[in-house]
C-alpha cells in the first residue's frame, strides 16, 4: 500500500459517460485519502518449454491487474458525492425551492437521457447560471442554464441523467441540495478517473475506475471514514509539471475540426506514436480541457476521444499528462473537516435505540473483471453481479429489559444520520444518511461484555417493496448535482 506523501494527492474526475473515457475537464475533486493501494500489477509467468539445461529461458507476462482500494475521510465538498454515485449506481438531485421571480413551468416535449438541452413551456424568467430541478421521485435532477434562452430552448452545463417526460415540471431550485443514492440493479456500473501522486516525480492515472465495495466505518472519537475498493479498465502514466517539456512531442494551431488535423505536414509526431494512443494526450492551449487520442486517420489527422479542439485552437500532445500543480490542487480541495462520530444518530423503525460505540456498513458489487481475446492489457468488460449489502455495529443497552426487547422481532428499518458542525447557508448545516428500510440479523445478538451489557449485532439488508429499494444513502450539500461528463 502507498501511502500519501507530503506532495502527494488523490484526485478524480467526474462520472465518465463511457467506462474509460476521461472526461474533458479533467480532474475535478480531491480525495481525503488516507492512503492509496490501487496500482498496476503484472504477472510473468515462466515458459515452460523444454531447454538445454534447468533454467527458465523465458518470462512473458500474462496477467495484468489494476486493482486497489483507497480508504478516506467523509468530507463534505470533496470526492465523496461522486464516489458514492459510483458504488451506488444511481443518483437524484432534490434542490430547496427559490422564490420571488423564479422559473416555475414544465418540459415542452419529452428529453432523451444525455440531452444537452431542455425546451421549456415558459422561458420568460429564465437566465443564464439559473438552476431547475426537472420531475420528482427516482429520476429526479438537477441542471444549470449557460447562456440565454432561444424560442424556450435551455443550454445546460452537463448532460441529463435521466429521459423525462413531455410536460414533466421544472422548477428553480437554489442550495442546499440532497443527493439521494440507490444501489442500482444495472450491470454497468458508473465509473471515474483517478489520478494518484504519491509525492515523486511521476504519477499514475488510472481510467474506467469502477467501485467494488464500499464500507463506511465509525468508531467513538474518530472521524467517519469511507473506503472505495477499485477496479480499473486502463491505466496512463502522470509526469510532473516541471517535466513537460521533455514529454513534448507536438504542438502547433489546428487547422480543422474533429479529425483533428495537426499543423505538422511532414508527420513528425506520428512517427513517434507508439501503441497504445492512451500513452499520449493532447491540451488545448486556449481552453486547458484535455483529450486522450482514439484513432491516427491519416498522415496528419487525429481523432480524439473527447472534441475539445477546433480550427485555430492552440494545441500540445505530450506521451504522459501532467499531475495537478500546487495552485490547482489547492482550488479542488475541499476546505472543510471530515464528519465525526460524535455528530451521529442512530433509530430502529423510527426510535432511538441503546448506545452504539462503533459501526460498519459495507456494499458489495460483486464486479466481474472480464478478460476477453485480443483485449491486451485492458479490460474487456467490468460488469457487476449480484450485490450484497451488510452491516455490522457493537450495541450497549441500559438495562436487562432493553437487551431482551431487542431479541423480539427478526426485521427492523435502521437510519443512521450524520449532521455536520459547518454550515451550507445560515441555518442549513452538511449532512449524511444511511438508510435501510429492512433488514434480518444475521446473527443472534448475545453479550460480549462483562459489566456493561454489550452485543454485536449483525445484519442483511432486504428489499423493501414500499420503499423500493434496499439501500438508499444521502449527502447535502451546497453542489446542485455530480454530473456524468
Amino acid at each position: 500500500m502507498a501511502l500519501i506523501g507530503e506532495n502527494g494527492y488523490v484526485a478524480i474526475s467526474n462520472i465518465e459517460r463511457t467506462l474509460g473515457l476521461t472526461p474533458a475537464t479533467g480532474m475535478v475533486r480531491v480525495v481525503e485519502a488516507l492512503s492509496c493501494a490501487l496500482d498496476l500489477n503484472k504477472a510473468y509467468t515462466p515458459s515452460a518449454a523444454l531447454s538445454a539445461g534447468r533454467g527458465v529461458r523465458n518470462s512473458v507476462i500474462t496477467t495484468t491487474t489494476r486493482e486497489g482500494s483507497v480508504p478516506c475521510e467523509s468530507v463534505p465538498l470533496s470526492a465523496i458525492g461522486t464516489q458514492l454515485y459510483a458504488a451506488f449506481g444511481e443518483m437524484t438531485d432534490i434542490g430547496t425551492l427559490s422564490t420571488g421571480s423564479v422559473v416555475n413551468t414544465t418540459l415542452d416535449g419529452a428529453v432523451l437521457k444525455g440531452a444537452a438541452t431542455i425546451k421549456l413551456t415558459d422561458d420568460s424568467k429564465s437566465a443564464n447560471g439559473k438552476i431547475y430541478q426537472i420531475g420528482t421521485g427516482r429520476n429526479a435532477e438537477c441542471v444549470k442554464q449557460v447562456g440565454e434562452a432561444a424560442a424556450g430552448v435551455v443550454t445546460l452545463e452537463y448532460q441529463t441523467r435521466f429521459a423525462h417526460a413531455d410536460d414533466e415540471a421544472v422548477k428553480e431550485v437554489e442550495a442546499p441540495f440532497t443527493h439521494y443514492y440507490y444501489r442500482t440493479d444495472e450491470a454497468d456500473l458508473p465509473s471515474f478517473t483517478l489520478d494518484k501522486n504519491i509525492g515523486g516525480k511521476f504519477g499514475q492515472r488510472f481510467k474506467g475506475c469502477r467501485v467494488n465495495t464500499f464500507s463506511m466505518t465509525g468508531n467513538v472519537d474518530e472521524t467517519i471514514n469511507f473506503d472505495f475498493a477499485l477496479i480499473s479498465t486502463a491505466f496512463a502514466k502522470l509526469i510532473a509539471e516541471a517535466d513537460k517539456a521533455s514529454k513534448l512531442v507536438a504542438s502547433g494551431t489546428a487547422t480543422s475540426t474533429v479529425a483533428f488535423e495537426l499543423n505538422d505536414s511532414a508527420g513528425g509526431f506520428l512517427t513517434q506514436v507508439t501503441a497504445p494512443l492512451s500513452n499520449y494526450v493532447v491540451h488545448n492551449g486556449d481552453t486547458g480541457k484535455i483529450s486522450y487520442i482514439s484513432a491516427v486517420n491519416s498522415n496528419t489527422k487525429l481523432t480524439l476521444q473527447n472534441d475539445i479542439i477546433k480550427s485555430g485552437d492552440n494545441y500540445s500532445i505530450y506521451s504522459a499528462d501532467y499531475m495537478l500543480t500546487t495552485t490547482e490542487y489547492d482550488a479542488l480541495r475541499s476546505k472543510l473537516d471530515s464528519f465525526t462520530f460524535q455528530q451521529g444518530s442512530i433509530t430502529k423503525d423510527g426510535s432511538a435505540f441503546g448506545c452504539v460505540p462503533s459501526f460498519t456498513f459495507t456494499l458489495n458489487n460483486n464486479l466481474n473483471a472480464g478478460k476477453c481475446l485480443g483485449s491486451g492489457d485492458n479490460l474487456g468488460r467490468l460488469t457487476a453481479l449480484r450485490a450484497n449489502v451488510e452491516f455490522n455495529f457493537d450495541l450497549e443497552y441500559k438495562d436487562e429489559t432493553e437487551f431482551e426487547a431487542y431479541q423480539d422481532g427478526d426485521t427492523a428499518a435502521l437510519i443512521l444520520t450524520f449532521t455536520h458542525d459547518s454550515e451550507i447557508i445560515p441555518g442549513e448545516k452538511y449532512a449524511m444518511s444511511l438508510h435501510i428500510p429492512k433488514y434480518k440479523k444475521t446473527a443472534a445478538p448475545a453479550p460480549i461484555q462483562e459489566g456493561i451489557l454489550v452485543s454485536s449485532i449483525t445484519g442483511q439488508a432486504l428489499y423493501d417493496s414500499v420503499c423500493g429499494y434496499d439501500v438508499r444513502m444521502s449527502l447535502k450539500d451546497g453542489v446542485y448535482t455530480y454530473p456524468i461528463e
